[in-house]
């Protein structure tokens, strides 16, 4: 008994539909099994036009054709599995057994397997059968003993009155049914839909991923690598001529190497710390740059989340690295504030400019701009040959 129990909540649970109808098709039909060998003769009351033995027989076929369930079948398949249980289930009725739980269930199969226009041809022919051979088997006992009203008048009231509440009774159940599996079904539908999307999103997301991850890599130790390269192969050329001068690139590579460590460390430092300071963190990136570069800055950048304080540092970063290596500007102006729920950064330069065409080619331009694009902000970048650059950035909060 416990492993019945324990199965029937499985197939609910589950969302394999031919395993949760198969389940309650199983419970049903045994309890009807020991309906009828309880009282093999059935109710006197349901209209027993055929012999019991059609009920023992749709009681096997039925339980043959639980094994099966064509969910994924043809549209003559799944009509033909409904048409077999219809006459199956409304034999055992007009045999005399309880069968009616049997017939609303397969309304509800027929939300699975069925059109719109089939299932309501299904419904309608049902019940009209069911509940017409009822009234049938209601009328023919009009004046035989035992029937409760003899004069003509009252007999006919009861049989209008037995009409209604039968085909009403049958409508409402019907309905209710319809609803309660189209809902299931709605439901069901949504979940593989919910499935495909989270397929969806996590595609997205590792897209996303590698992206933020080639970004990192080239604003962070792109451009000081490329340095760190120089400098080494000057070094070799100027070993056996100059060896002051080999000396020191060797000197000026041992620094960017530890400038790579640190811009590695400071990734994962922004990335993670919960409280980082954005002010700090780009006057410890200008730094360096102020006994080459005259930098006038003014920062005045609000606490925001890591996600948010790291793609604005990288960008600035970036911007800061291009002039370093591409400007050969005397002055710069970085400027940051935060004023009407949005941070507003200005990084200006003086230096040799380029033209707007490079904005399209330079994979520092493009990374600069989607990261401005993850943080639902805006990005203009103005620049002209030998008038300097200017980079506007708007982040809102």
């Amino acid at each position: 008994m416990q492993s019945i129990v324990s199965r029937f909540f499985n197939a609910i649970e589950s969302p394999d539909i031919p395993q949760l109808f198969r389940t309650i098709d199983w419970m049903t039909l045994g309890l009807l099994t020991i309906v009828v060998m309880i009282d093999p003769h059935g109710e006197e009351s349901h209209a027993k036009i055929l012999p019991i033995q059609v009920c023992y027989f749709s009681l096997v076929a039925l339980f043959g054709l639980s094994f099966r369930f064509p969910i994924h079948a043809s549209l003559t398949d799944r009509r033909l599995y409904m048409l077999v249980s219809s006459l199956l289930i409304l034999g055992g009725i007009f045999a005399g057994c309880e069968f009616e739980a049997l017939l609303y269930f397969l309304i509800a199969k027929g939300c699975f397997l069925l059109s719109r226009q089939d299932l309501l041809v299904m419904v309608l022919a049902v019940g009209i059968v069911w509940k017409s051979v009822q009234l049938w088997v209601l009328q023919r006992s009009i004046g035989q003993p035992g029937f409760p009203y003899q004069d003509a008048l009252s007999a006919q009231t009861f049989i209008f009155k037995s009409t209604v509440i039968a085909f009403g009774m049958y409508a409402i159940i019907a309905t209710f049914v319809l609803l309660f599996s189209f809902t299931i079904l709605r439901e069901q539908r949504s979940r593989a839909r919910a499935e495909q999307l989270t397929l969806e999103v996590e595609a997205l997301a590792a897209t996303l991923e590698r992206s933020r991850i080639a970004r990192d890599i080239h604003d962070s130790l792109g451009h000081t690598l490329t340095a760190l390269n120089i400098q080494i192969e000057l070094a070799q050329r100027l070993q056996m001529r100059n060896s002051s001068k080999a000396t020191h690139s060797i000197d000026l590579a041992k620094n960017l190497a530890s400038q790579c460590l640190h811009d590695v460390r400071h990734a994962v430092h922004s990335m993670n710390d919960r409280k980082l300071d954005l002010n700090a963190s780009v006057l410890a990136l200008i730094q360096p740059m102020q006994s080459q570069i005259q930098i006038q800055t003014h920062l005045q950048f609000p606490t925001v989340p890591p996600q948010i304080s790291h793609q604005i540092y990288c960008i600035i970063q970036e911007g800061l690295t291009n002039i370093q290596r591409h400007a050969k500007a005397s002055t710069v102006r970085l400027y940051a504030n935060y004023l009407d729920d949005r941070i507003i950064v200005i990084l200006e330069d003086n230096g040799l400019g380029f033209s707007q065409h490079q904005l399209e080619t330079g994979f520092g331009l493009r990374s600069m701009t989607e990261r401005s694009h993850l943080l639902g902000g805006n990005l203009k970048i103005t620049s002209h040959p030998k008038q300097g650059t200017s980079i506007h950035l708007i982040v809102p909060l």
